[in-house]
């Protein structure tokens, strides 16, 4: 009798397609971020508030370090950002946004608008204590930090994408209650509701058959 159900439930979580965006989502509530698995492609949605914020790399084996700046294409937006580079205190490299050509680009499933700027990749980077710094002259602005290259989405990854969602729409100016209404939510939403419905009838089908046992065993 469960059987249908359990098959149909585990088809439609193969269904679902996990990696919806190109990066892992993060959101930045602190001057200081510590970077996990930098190979990972991850989006960190960061404003300054009167400080430069610092992205902490500790690495023991060489890796393919990759970043890029981009900010959302909003009234406003300011792409006067710095990108300062550093291993174990040494300066690697420094980006000038205010001197560096931007380009449109727009993210399909979220339909989302960003402007992409200085970007900085060392396929074999030695191992040590890297620091990226991003600025501006007066450390005011929205930006969004993108480091590795490796899509990689675990259903953990997933569930937190979709809980972070309407925060990325706001912090790209648009009501929260928009985070849904796009290629995510048809291609991910749509099959999560649908888990939950198969779920509701598993659970439907569990009481029945403790009813009929209680029955069968009273009789």
């Amino acid at each position: 009798m469960l059987r249908p159900y359990l098959v149909l439930l585990i088809q439609m979580m193969m269904c679902i397609p996990i990696t919806v965006l190109a990066h892992q989502p993060r959101i930045v509530t602190s001057e200081s971020i510590t970077v996990h698995k930098p190979e990972i492609s991850q989006a960190f949605y960061a404003e300054l508030h009167g400080h430069p914020q610092t992205y902490l790399i500790v690495a023991d084996r060489p890796f393919d370090l990759y970043l890029q700046l981009t900010v959302p294409k909003i009234p406003h937006a300011r792409t006067d950002f710095f990108l300062t580079i550093s291993r174990d205190a040494h300066r690697l490299q420094r980006f000038d946004g205010g001197a560096t050509t931007w380009k449109t680009f727009t993210e399909p499933f979220a339909g989302d608008r960003y402007l992409t700027g200085p970007e900085y990749e060392d396929s074999d980077a030695p191992p040590g204590q890297y620091q990226i710094v991003v600025s501006s002259p007066d450390n005011q602005g929205k930006y969004v930090l993108a480091i590795g290259k490796i899509e990689s989405f675990t259903l953990a990854d997933w569930l937190h994408t979709l809980a972070v969602l309407p925060k990325m729409k706001a912090f790209m100016g648009k009501s929260p209650f928009t985070a849904y209404l796009n290629l995510i939510g048809l291609t991910v939403l749509v099959p999560l509701l649908a888990i939950i419905f198969v779920i509701m009838l598993l659970a439907r089908s569990i009481r029945r058959r403790r009813r009929t046992r209680a029955m069968l065993s009273s009789g």
